[in-house]
């Protein structure tokens, strides 16, 4: 056990000596060792001066120069590991997108959303043809015809053309007013606007033309 431990020991120490030399030469050749350099002869030039304490500066001496540092010198960065640098860049990423996407949809108008649903669907047959005024007046010929003819019964509509008043189907007279409901055929409809009035009516009551 305590052969690798020893082992171990020296692995690591040969691996530290093996770093620090490679820092010490990247060093010397970049411009970290130029930059030590200069401090350097810095710090021998203000050790080679007698600079007097300030407590027992004589009254009325200058006061110390302050000490001259280099202007070109900047402390070296701190190394940042590839995997830390990775996090912040896909950090910055993800903030940037977010705030992309916020701005877009801000921006976003009535043109970027889908275009509504029609609500009303295609008109029935049954309603185009009611809403044809020369179909309202063939039904109502052909009612006439039929009526005429013999195949509808005189006096089917219970409508008094007089009263208004609503009677039994096949009613002579009208219980109301005492009409005559032998000469009212069935109800007209209006051939200009398709209003439904009451047998016998002359005029229609919604548009005034004559049935």
């Amino acid at each position: 056990m305590a052969s690798v431990l020893d082992k171990m020991k020296k692995k690591l120490k040969d691996k530290a000596e093996k770093t620090v030399k490679r820092i010490e030469s990247r060093e010397k050749k970049g411009f970290t060792g130029l930059i030590k350099k200069k401090i350097d002869e810095k710090i021998a030039e203000k050790r080679g001066k007698k600079q007097e304490s300030p407590r027992r500066r004589p009254q009325g001496s200058a006061p110390d120069e302050e000490p001259v540092l280099d202007k070109d010198y900047q402390a070296p960065a701190r190394p940042v590991s590839t995997k830390q640098e990775r996090v912040e860049r896909a950090l910055r990423t993800a903030k940037g997108f977010k705030e992309e996407m916020k701005r877009h949809s801000e921006k976003a108008g009535i043109f970027d959303q889908p275009a509504p649903m029609p609500r009303e669907a295609a008109p029935s047959t049954s309603r185009v043809l009611m809403s044809d005024k020369s179909f309202k007046k063939f039904k109502q010929e052909l009612k006439d015809k039929m009526m005429a003819g013999g195949f509808l019964k005189s006096g089917t509509s219970t409508t008094c053309g007089k009263c208004g008043a609503r009677n039994k189907p096949g009613a002579t007279f009208c219980s109301e007013c005492g009409n005559s409901l032998s000469s009212i055929t069935a109800t007209s409809y209006c051939g200009g606007c398709g209003a439904r009035n009451r047998a016998g009516a002359s005029y229609c009551h919604k548009c005034g033309g004559a049935l």
